[in-house]
């Protein structure tokens, strides 16, 4: 997954040739915010604010991101 597609307010210079893990890993650059966590404890809460002032908002139900597989 591009960085950009979760830190939309970065550049594309500052996500260039990263992943997720890159950072988000113990003693990563996310200062222990795991991958599997960051959605929920960052972007959540502001993509519902933005959603309930009819701003576009990113996901915000968990099938949104957690799709089953077959």
């Amino acid at each position: 997954m591009n960085c950009l597609k979760c830190h939309h307010t970065w550049k594309l210079s500052e996500t260039s040739g990263r992943l997720c893990r890159d950072c988000h890993k113990p003693g990563g650059e996310a200062k222990g915010l795991l991958a599997k966590d960051a959605f929920h404890k960052n972007c959540r809460g502001c993509h519902d604010e933005a959603k309930k002032t009819n701003k576009p908002a990113g996901p915000t139900m968990c099938t949104h991101c957690h799709v089953k597989s077959k």
